[in-house]
Formats: C-alpha cells, structure tokens, sequence
C-alpha cells in the first residue's frame, strides 16, 4: 500500500511540473507592422517570407520557438524572417 501511495505521489508531482503545451500561431507571408512582440508562451509558425519593415520592430523574448516550414504553402521558395534596412529586430 505504502509503495502504491509513493507512486502515485510521484506521478502527481511529475505532472504538476509539465509545462503546459504552448499555442501554435502561423505567420503567413506577413509583414511586420508597428511594435510586434513575439513571447515565450507561443510557438510561431513561419509560412514563406515574413519582413521587418523599415522602421518597424519585431522583439522575440527569450525562449521563444519560432519554426519555419521547409516547404511553404504560399508559393515561395523558402521559409524566411528578412529584416529590411531600418527595421529592428531585439531578441
């Protein structure tokens, strides 16, 4: 019984420390616009080219999953994050 309890203690702990699985947001052929932020509770998910703009800034706190498709949906031939002279990008 004791052995039963200890088990059940320890699994209970184990899935009290799981992270809890991030949200997935896709990220098609977009272009940055204004102040974006990009945080650690969310995977983004690259679909062809995704621009910087000039004079806009995407930040991307620490930690975050940011995936790229190896072959995109949108007609383009790669999965990219350009950043165009005079955009910013703080990671």
């Amino acid at each position: 019984m004791k052995r039963h309890l200890l088990t059940l203690t320890i699994m209970l702990v184990a899935i009290g420390v799981m992270p809890a699985a991030a949200q997935q947001v896709t990220v098609t052929n977009a272009s940055i616009t204004g102040d974006t932020f990009w945080t650690a509770d969310t995977e983004y998910i690259m679909d062809g080219n995704v621009y910087v703009e000039d004079g806009e800034t995407l930040t991307i706190e620490a930690g975050t999953v940011i995936k790229g498709l190896a072959t995109p949906t949108t007609g383009d031939q790669e999965t990219a994050l350009i950043v165009a002279r005079g955009g910013k990008i703080f990671a």
